[in-house]
């Protein structure tokens, strides 16, 4: 039989202090991530004590409420019920404390991506399976295909990144995906055929790098765009800003991307990988305990969303990762706390709660080990 989300979901909304107090919503793989005006109008204790509501968790800036499976049916139930907007059009106030500001932004640009991260990654392990097995061979069409559908993310990922990034920086999203798509363009990807490292825009000296999969430089390239069209929005006369305020910021951003974000990227990139690498192999058995020790503490300050960009670029540089394995060692540590209180708790919320983190957390070590391991061999 199938749930009425409609009563819960205007329970909800009328707890968390209305409409009014409502910044953004959007819903992640448990939770609706609420950023609210004043988190003092939410009435906690009874939102908690609502059928259907497991837990109420503040953290980055964020009022989440954990509802476990149901979570996307109960957010299009608030969305179409209380005429909100979705996260899609929303833009994050930039407010609060700084830690809080980062880290919602790192969360909503990349939060929306993990369940196709995840599909991608179960597709590309299933390939690496069949193809060990001999169910399917690499010079294969099947193969061509489904290569292509677990590939095409990650491949892409700067495209997909400007675009939630615009909307967290409150910029044009469209005209960010642009940024994303200059850098992968085959005129310009072709510069580096014969393993050419630099070449040159308007006779300034240019690195050159592979974008595929990149992070930091999209980011950084839609942050200063964002910047870039307020300024340019408010000289101009408006009946010329449409036009000229995006053909202005891309041939400013772009260029400067490949001059100054790109090699900052690399350099950066090489650092954090070569530290990493450096903690692992001095000693494996430390690095261990403090990586999977600190996991059971970065989510309670929103935290875990500035290391998920670290093992991105760790992948798309190097191809592996050697701090990731020792990270989600934290996630089995929590999935066994979890599952002894299910099986001692009497109460049948409790054991529910216990179930979906079991589930949820065991999603998110594949995810971690499996998905960018694999995905990353693009």
């Amino acid at each position: 039989m199938k749930k009425n989300y409609d009563e819960l979901a205007l329970n909800i909304v009328e707890h968390v202090g209305g409409d009014e107090n409502i910044e953004s919503l959007y819903n992640c793989a448990t939770r609706l991530r609420f950023q609210l005006k004043d988190n003092n109008k939410a009435k906690t204790e009874i939102l908690e004590n609502l059928d259907g509501v497991l837990k109420v968790v503040q953290s980055a800036g964020q009022y989440q409420v954990v509802i476990g499976s149901d979570v996307a049916e109960v957010y299009k139930a608030i969305v179409n019920k209380n005429g909100l907007e979705t996260n899609e059009e929303d833009k994050q106030e930039s407010k609060g404390k700084l830690s809080n500001r980062i880290f919602g932004i790192i969360s909503g640009i990349f939060a929306p991506y993990l369940p196709a991260i995840a599909a991608s990654g179960i597709l590309k392990g299933l390939l690496a399976l069949f193809t060990s097995v001999g169910w399917l061979t690499p010079e294969s069409g099947t193969y061509a295909v489904l290569a292509a559908i677990s590939n095409a993310l990650f491949y892409f990922f700067p495209i997909f990144l400007a675009f939630t990034a615009a909307k967290q920086f409150g910029a044009n999203p469209y005209v960010a995906a642009v940024i994303g798509g200059a850098l992968l363009e085959p005129n310009f990807t072709a510069l580096m055929s014969n393993d050419a490292t630099e070449s040159s825009f308007i006779g300034i000296p240019t690195v050159l790098m592979s974008y595929a999969s990149s992070v930091i430089p999209v980011i950084l390239a839609v942050w200063l765009y964002s910047y870039l069209e307020g300024f340019l929005n408010r000289i101009l006369h408006k009946d010329i800003r449409m036009i000229l305020t995006p053909l202005v910021a891309l041939v400013i951003t772009v260029p400067l991307t490949i001059m100054i974000f790109g090699p900052i990227s690399g350099y950066l990139t090489d650092a954090l990988g070569a530290a990493m690498t450096f903690l692992g192999e001095k000693n494996g058995i430390i690095t261990g305990i403090i990586a999977g020790g600190l996991l059971s503490f970065l989510p309670l300050f929103g935290l875990q969303w500035g290391i998920i960009p670290i093992l991105l670029l760790n992948h798309s540089t190097y191809g592996f990762d050697t701090f990731n394995p020792m990270w989600v060692m934290g996630t089995y540590a929590q999935m066994g706390v979890a599952l002894g209180i299910f099986i001692k708790a009497k109460e049948r919320t409790q054991k529910k709660f216990c179930l979906v983190n079991i589930f949820h957390w065991n999603r998110c070590r594949c995810y971690r080990t499996h998905f960018i391991r694999d995905c990353y061999e693009v």
